[in-house]
């Protein structure tokens, strides 16, 4: 009898993104140069990607790296991911490319892990739809909703420590 396991795909697009990009330390600087983007597509199965963004160009393109196709969210399988990632891109955790995710812990666990020197970055967008959604739970009506969005948006577009400290005291 076969053992029923967890379908699992993993493909390296070489053609689009080549070992290259990241085997020269200048193509990685810092998160507002170049970053790594996770997600995951809620379809028929999940699709989670690894891309790079590319936001020197005015178009700000976004290159797929590598997929996971698999049919849960288990940490286990993101694990086996990331080492194929790690090993396929060994100067990622080198050059400590951040990695902006929805706060999946399984996800984010299995980047600490094989990349332990890369930050992982919650999704502004998921932050804002969190803090909506727990508004909404405390009965904030629109009008409070939409500032605190704002003083949110406001602090997240910090340049430095010290001027999202300075807006924070408000």
């Amino acid at each position: 009898m076969v053992q029923n396991q967890s379908p699992l795909v993993m493909m390296f697009l070489k053609n689009i993104f080549t070992k290259s990009d990241y085997q020269e330390q200048q193509t990685i600087q810092t998160v507002e140069k170049d970053q790594l983007v996770l997600y995951s597509l809620r379809k028929l199965h999940i699709v989670s990607k690894v891309t790079k963004a590319y936001i020197i160009f005015e178009d700000r393109p976004i290159i797929p790296v590598a997929f996971l196709i698999h049919g849960r969210k288990k940490e286990k399988t993101h694990a086996r991911f990331f080492e194929f990632v790690a090993s396929s891109f060994p100067k990622i955790n080198k050059t400590s490319v951040p990695f902006v995710t929805d706060r999946e812990i399984g996800l984010v666990n299995a980047i600490r892990k094989n990349l332990p020197a890369c930050d992982v970055l919650m999704c502004w967008n998921h932050l804002i739809k969190d803090l909506k959604f727990n508004l909404q739970q405390m009965g904030a009506d629109q009008a409070n909703t939409a500032l605190y969005v704002s003083h949110l948006k406001d602090l997240l577009m910090c340049d430095s420590e010290e001027e999202y400290m300075t807006i924070s005291k408000f």
